[in-house]
């Protein structure tokens, strides 16, 4: 469905603009990745430094024993001999310290590889002022193959701590751009043409509502749609301004992100429920529910995944990973779940047109066996 490929899209859009606190205890402490495009040719209109950079902003908060004369930011890209060299996903760092900071692309002085950009290497070492400040100048990234992942690292290889960080990514582009990684880029977009879809979906349906109810005829499966429908309208008006703030912010509205997910999640499952009953034919040629403890398991089986989802997302998704999101142990039970729900609606349509009666079937549960079935697939 549309909107389970746009809100997966969303929730790993987290910001471009971030804020923490790093310590180390070996020294080697990851701050963050982020996706650059590749350089446009010449006559594109875009200057070759038009966005695509990078800023660090260090303050030292706890002064201790660490070794901060000796930090140094380290920048990785996606090359093999780069970050996957010393970077596994499930086993994390495969090299000792020092063989990690080797493998950095401005180890020696200057970024190697697929980029042009050149730099002293004196550039890359902290060096905190009188108020414990170091601020490094822009980073401008040159990619001339492809879009790639950078990563970005604080390291000493002795220890230390105390250390927050502010960080900022732009790409090239327009403003619209800037602020997603390629990996990112037309959320803003997508969520306006899916929130005008949604809200033009839900006045027309609000006004068949009133005519339904006129006529006393509001059948309880058209309320579970109503729900569905609004729900997701909803879902779409948060996400649209979490990413619209995220355009000019590199933040977003986490409010708004986390409250759209939960919105996602009820229309999902209030559709669901809907069809499954559709597809037994509750209501229009039958009174009871078929299987009734299956089917609020298969519920609470999705509730249940999609919280363990969000938890791994929230206090196990290794920051560095690429993992994309149904790659997860829950993420693939709610694949498992969702080939199941799309079987029971099958042999359940299947069985209940069997038995309807011919040839003039209950006009109601026609209709929407022909006009829903397309959206459980």
């Amino acid at each position: 469905m549309p909107a389970t490929f746009l809100w997966v899209l969303v929730a790993v859009a987290v910001a471009e603009r971030d804020v923490g606190l790093l310590m180390s205890h070996e020294g080697f402490a990851y701050l963050g990745k982020f996706c650059f495009d590749y350089t446009r040719p010449k006559g594109s209109g875009l200057s070759p430094y038009d966005g695509s950079r990078m800023t660090f902003d260090l303050t030292l908060k706890n002064i201790g024993s660490g070794h901060y004369q000796e930090l140094q930011v380290l920048l990785y890209d996606d090359e093999p001999q780069s970050w996957p060299s010393i970077y596994q996903q499930g086993r994390g760092y495969t090299k000792s310290c020092h063989e990690r900071v080797a493998r950095a692309k401005n180890a020696r002085g200057r970024t190697r590889g697929s980029n042009s950009t050149s730099m002293p290497k004196n550039r890359f070492t902290v060096h905190f002022d009188e108020d414990r400040n170091w601020v490094m100048p822009h980073i401008h990234v040159h990619e001339h193959q492809r879009p790639r992942f950078w990563y970005v690292v604080l390291a000493n290889c002795k220890g230390f701590h105390g250390v927050e960080y502010k960080a900022e990514f732009l790409n090239q582009g327009p403003y619209w751009k800037r602020e997603f990684g390629v990996n990112e880029q037309g959320l803003n977009i997508i969520s306006s043409v899916f929130l005008s879809f949604y809200s033009c979906m839900s006045i027309l349906h609000i006004w068949m509502i009133s005519k339904y109810r006129e006529k006393a005829i509001y059948h309880p499966l058209l309320q579970l749609y109503s729900i569905s429908i609004l729900a997701q309208a909803l879902s779409f008006a948060c996400m649209f301004a979490h990413t619209w703030t995220f355009t000019f912010t590199g933040i977003g509205i986490p409010i708004c992100n986390s409250l759209s997910e939960l919105l996602f999640l009820a229309s999902r499952l209030t559709l669901l429920l809907f069809l499954l009953l559709v597809a037994q034919g509750w209501g229009t040629v039958k009174i009871g529910i078929n299987y009734r403890e299956s089917l609020f398991g298969l519920l609470g089986g999705f509730c249940m995944c999609y919280f363990l989802l969000l938890l791994w997302d929230v206090k196990f998704r290794d920051p560095a990973s690429t993992l994309y999101l149904y790659e997860s142990i829950p993420g693939v039970f709610i694949l498992i779940l969702d080939i199941l729900a799309t079987v029971w609606y099958v042999l359940s349509a299947r069985k209940t047109l069997q038995v309807t009666p011919n040839p003039n079937p209950n006009p109601f549960y026609s209709r929407h066996h022909i006009n829903r079935k397309h959206e459980i697939c």
